[in-house]
């Protein structure tokens, strides 16, 4: 998981961090390895870390992105802090977490040995756990900006957490009535498939009452059809140009244009922190495509304006949500001929300039 975004290796380098702390206290015969290990992650990750720590980030303070994360995050509006979201974290991640604590709590207590197994279950929760309290969040949303923080739950290996408060479960249970160990020998070698297999038929019960308004077909199929019109968008770019294009986009779709074809170039994308690290552009003039990008679709700005802006910048296409097709006719009719459709679907509309 950590290697997949920079943002899920900071989440990892916190979980080991603990790791290293816990062995470090708790594993008197560890300690080294746990020493080692720590500085290892800290030569890898400092670069990072540093450049983190040392980089304007004004964006990422609250105030400025609040209506970004309001969803994400909830603010507690007289003392500033915030936390992730219950409805984004769902209760389940807070019994899972109480449960896998209480799991190594129940351990210690039966004088089981407090091995990795139980340090690396308690690293994850404590890693997970800092997002989850209000004051300790603040760190996340400093380091990897306020609505990203909620990622931090994507390193939890959910099945792995179940099945480590099952056993020591049943391992309490069969410590206090060993009878039941001697009653239960032929489910030994299956419970953990019987487990699952209940566990997953109750899960499945639960959301499926929960999310009885949902018709999965619909909800499933679009999504499909979008990432098939993007696709077909990227065939008839890739066939129809050897050079790049610029490409203005809806605010639903300007994040995706670079990742459809690599001659499609966007007017803007995310924020102009990261359009200046990728494309290489001033601070001002990431600034200013980005306000013209909006701008170009603001229904309260002339045609006038827009034509402006295309003009301004050579836009080759428009790549826009059927919602904003109203504003495309005004142009079809403000300058005649300029403009022709050449993918028109549901979900996404692909207008060429001439």
């Amino acid at each position: 998981m950590m290697l997949t975004h920079v943002m899920m290796a900071g989440f990892a380098l916190v979980a080991i961090g603990i790791w290293c702390l816990v062995r470090l206290v708790w594993d008197k015969q560890g300690r080294l390895n746990a020493i080692v290990i720590g500085l290892i992650a800290a030569v890898i990750f400092s670069p990072a870390v540093f450049l983190r720590l040392n980089t304007d980030t004004s964006i990422y303070n609250y105030g400025d992105e609040t209506v970004s994360a309001l969803h994400k995050v909830l603010v507690d509006e007289e003392s500033g802090f915030y936390v992730i979201h219950p409805n984004v974290a769902g209760a389940l991640t807070y019994i899972l977490l109480l449960s896998v604590v209480a799991a190594i709590v129940l351990r210690v207590r039966m004088r089981q040995p407090f091995n990795n197994e139980s340090m690396f279950m308690l690293a994850l929760a404590l890693t997970a756990g800092i997002g989850l309290v209000p004051y300790t969040a603040w760190i996340y949303g400093r380091l990897v900006s306020i609505p990203h923080m909620v990622r931090v739950l994507w390193l939890l290996p959910y099945g792995y957490m179940l099945s480590f408060v099952w056993q020591t479960g049943w391992d309490a249970l069969c410590s206090y009535a060993p009878r039941i160990r001697d009653k239960t020998k032929w489910l030994q070698q299956d419970k953990a498939v019987i487990f699952c297999l209940g566990l997953t038929i109750l899960v499945t019960v639960i959301l499926l009452n929960v999310h009885r308004d949902i018709v999965f077909f619909t909800n499933v199929s679009y999504v499909i059809d979008e990432k098939k019109e993007l696709l077909e968008i990227a065939e008839y770019i890739e066939s129809n140009h050897d050079e790049r294009v610029w490409i203005i986009g809806s605010p639903g779709y300007r994040n995706v244009i670079p990742s459809i074809s690599s001659k499609a170039i966007t007017l803007s994308h995310f924020h102009v922190v990261r359009m200046v690290s990728f494309s290489g552009i001033s601070e001002d003039q990431a600034a200013m495509q980005k306000d013209d990008n909006f701008r170009f679709f603001d229904r309260y700005v002339s045609l006038e304006e827009k034509m402006a802006i295309i003009n301004k910048y050579d836009i080759d296409y428009l790549l826009f949500d059927p919602k904003y097709s109203w504003m495309v006719d005004m142009l079809f009719d403000f300058e005649a001929g300029r403009f022709e459709l050449v993918y028109g679907q549901d979900s996404v509309k692909l207008v060429k300039i001439n």
